[in-house]
C-alpha cells in the first residue's frame, strides 16, 4: 500500500477512511488510511486510492510518500546497488493483457 507523510495529509485534510495496522523497524502500529491521489506528470499518470498516513518527516526520513505496489505495479523498477540509483519505467498494457 502506499503512504503518506501524516503531517501532510493532516495539513491537506485528507479524508480518513479506515485505520489499518503497519509493521517497520519499530514493530506493528495503528495509522489512519486516507483517500488521496498523487500525480506523476512525467508518466502523465494518477493513482487514487488508499494512502497509509505514516510518520515519515517526524522520524527523519526526507520523502513525503512512499510509493506501493498499488502503484508500482504498472512499472518496471532498476535499482543500482553500488549507486543507490532507481530508474522506474512505465509499461503500458496493451488491450489484451
Amino acid at each position: 500500500m502506499s503512504c503518506i507523510d501524516s503531517a501532510i495529509a493532516t495539513a491537506l485534510n485528507l479524508p480518513i477512511i479506515n485505520e489499518s495496522t503497519v509493521s517497520g523497524a519499530h514493530g506493528a502500529g495503528k495509522v489512519n488510511v486516507h483517500l488521496a491521489q498523487i500525480h506523476f506528470p512525467s508518466f502523465n499518470l494518477t493513482q487514487y486510492g488508499r494512502f497509509c498516513g505514516v510518520h515519515l518527516h517526524a522520524g527523519g526520513q526526507p520523502h513525503s510518500a512512499l510509493l506501493g505496489r498499488t502503484f508500482l505495479n504498472k512499472m518496471t523498477m532498476t535499482y543500482r546497488g553500488n549507486t543507490g540509483s532507481v530508474m522506474l519505467s512505465f509499461r503500458q498494457l496493451s488491450s489484451s493483457s
